[in-house]
C-alpha cells in the first residue's frame, strides 16, 4: 500500500515535500523531506505503514520570489476499513466522512442489542425500521460508525446501565471516570468495575462497541465547559452532519453543515465524559449543547439515550 499526492503544475525552481506522522506548520517544518523535480506534479510515498495517516506540505522556491508553502494535508493508508467505501468523501483523513452504510451490511437495532446482551437491560428498543444505517468516518487513525437513530427509547436508559454492560469506554479494562464509579451511588448501582472491551462481529469484521467522546480531555478528568469540545470526535464528525448546532459553536466545525443527518432523532445522548457526577450528555435540542444527567439520580430523572459507536478493529 502507498499514498499518492497530486498537485497542479507551478512555476518554480525547486520543490520540496515535507512529511511527518503528526501535524506541523511552515515555521515548524519536520526534518523528513523529499527533493522533487521542479516540474513534478505527483509523488507516491511507499513508506507509510498500513492503518496510519501521514501529513505533507509542499515547498516551492523561485529566484526573486518569496518561498511558498501549501497547506499541511493529511492522507491515509488503510488496506481495510470495514463495510462501506474506502475513500474520504468530505473532510480529511484526520477527520472525514466516508459514506453511509446500510444497516443490512452492519447491524440493525435488534441485531446489535442481541450481540451485546442488551435486549432486556437497556430499556425499550426502537423498531428496527427507525434506524436505516450507519455514518462511516475516519478520525485520527480510527474508523468509526455512528447510527442514524438511538438504540434505546427515550426515558428508558441510564449511564450506569450502559456501563454495567461494558459498553461505555471501549477499552480492555474498567475504564476511567473522574471519580470512583462504585462509590458514586450510581442508579442502578455499579457493584464492581466492569471490563469495557465489548467486541462484536459482522461478517469477517470486528468492532469495539462504546459511546461517543465529546471532549479532548482524558475521561478521568472533569469537563469544565465546552472549551474542550473542539477537536473531539463528536464535534469533528457527527456535529458536522447536522445544522442543529449552537450558533456560538458553528465556527468550531470544519466543514460545517454537511446536512446528511437532517431529522436524526438523538434525544439526550450518553457520552463518556463527566462534569463532577454529571454525565456530560449531548443535548437533544442542539448537538453541540450539553445537558448533565446525574449518575446518582433516580432513573426517572437521569435517563439518557444509548447511541453506540462501532470502532473498527483492523486485522
Amino acid at each position: 500500500m502507498s499514498i499518492k499526492i497530486d498537485w497542479s503544475p507551478m512555476s518554480a525552481d525547486s520543490l520540496t515535500l515535507y512529511w511527518s506522522d503528526s501535524p506541523f506548520t511552515w515555521n515548524t517544518l519536520p526534518a523528513n523531506t523529499v527533493a522533487l523535480g521542479a516540474s513534478d506534479v505527483t509523488y507516491t510515498d511507499t513508506t507509510v505503514p498500513d492503518k496510519s495517516v501521514r501529513y505533507y506540505m509542499l515547498e516551492a522556491v523561485k529566484a526573486g520570489a518569496a518561498t511558498q508553502y501549501s497547506q499541511c494535508l493529511c492522507y491515509g493508508n488503510f488496506s481495510k476499513t470495514g463495510p462501506g467505501g474506502n475513500t474520504v468523501l468530505r473532510g480529511t483523513w484526520e477527520a472525514g466522512y466516508m459514506g453511509f452504510v446500510p444497516a443490512a451490511q452492519l447491524f440493525t437495532i435488534s441485531g446489535l442489542r442481541t450481540a451485546v446482551a442488551a435486549s432486556n437491560q437497556l430499556g425499550g428498543a426502537p423498531a428496527d425500521g427507525t434506524m436505516t444505517g450507519w455514518y462511516k468516518f475516519v478520525f485520527k487513525g480510527k474508523i468509526l460508525f455512528f447510527p442514524n437513530n438511538t438504540f434505546s427509547t427515550a426515558g428508558t436508559s441510564t449511564w450506569s446501565q450502559i456501563y454495567n454492560l461494558g459498553l461505555v469506554y471501549g477499552v480492555d479494562g474498567p475504564g476511567a471516570a473522574p471519580f470512583s464509579l462504585t462509590a458514586a451511588g450510581a442508579q442502578p448501582a455499579i457493584a464492581a468495575p466492569v471490563n469495557q472491551k465489548k467486541v462484536v462481529t459482522a461478517g469477517s469484521d470486528s468492532f469495539l462497541v462504546r459511546i461517543p467522546k465529546n471532549s479532548t480531555l482524558p475521561t478521568d478528568q472533569n469537563v469544565p465547559d465546552r472549551s474542550t469540545f473542539k477537536g473531539s470526535e463528536w464535534c469533528e464528525l457527527m456535529c458536522s452532519m447536522t445544522t442543529a448546532v449552537l450558533a456560538a459553536d458553528v465556527p468550531l466545525l470544519q466543514p460545517f453543515k454537511w446536512g446528511d443527518a437532517t431529522g436524526v432523532p438523538y434525544p439526550l445522548m450518553a457520552t463518556q465524559h463527566f462534569n463532577s457526577l454529571n454525565n456530560w450528555s449531548a443535548s437533544n435540542s442542539n448537538w453541540s449543547d450539553v445537558f448533565p444527567r446525574a449518575i446518582n439520580g433516580a432513573a426517572s430523572g437521569a435517563w439518557i439515550s444509548w447511541v453506540p459507536v462501532l470502532e473498527y478493529i483492523p486485522d
